[in-house]
């Protein structure tokens, strides 16, 4: 064999070697190819789980805050603050007061209803 039948030859084998070198990459990006859109389906199912967690999760803090709410509210037979005093209750004369009350702003009321009617029929 001359030198440039080995050269030849040598370059064959290099060509050779390369085709499989490009074949063998090109199977491993196929596989890294579907390995890749099996994650991004995974990933899409995981954030979809993730968001109903965190849906779920507001929902049982609110519930969370309104059992607090509750618990801190004022039970109803305690009525200090509201106008009430100790021993206290309410009798005929405070009850006389309120209609008394009554009374008086009611002529005053009506009054001022009259003076409307008046002021209204004056502008028509």
């Amino acid at each position: 064999m001359t030198e440039t039948e080995e050269i030849i030859e040598t370059l064959k084998l290099e060509i050779e070697e390369g085709r499989k070198i490009k074949e063998e990459l090109e199977s491993q990006v196929i596989m890294k190819t579907k390995e890749c859109s099996i994650m991004e389906e995974e990933i899409t199912s995981l954030k979809a789980q993730v968001d109903k967690t965190n849906q779920k999760l507001k929902a049982y803090e609110g519930s969370i805050k309104l059992n607090e709410i509750l618990n801190n509210q004022r039970p109803s037979h305690i009525k200090f603050g509201l106008g009430f005093e100790k021993g206290e209750s309410s009798t005929k004369q405070d009850r006389s007061h309120v209609e008394n009350q009554k009374a008086t702003t009611q002529p005053a009321q009506s009054k001022l209803v009259q003076q409307s009617k008046k002021h209204v029929a004056s502008m028509a």
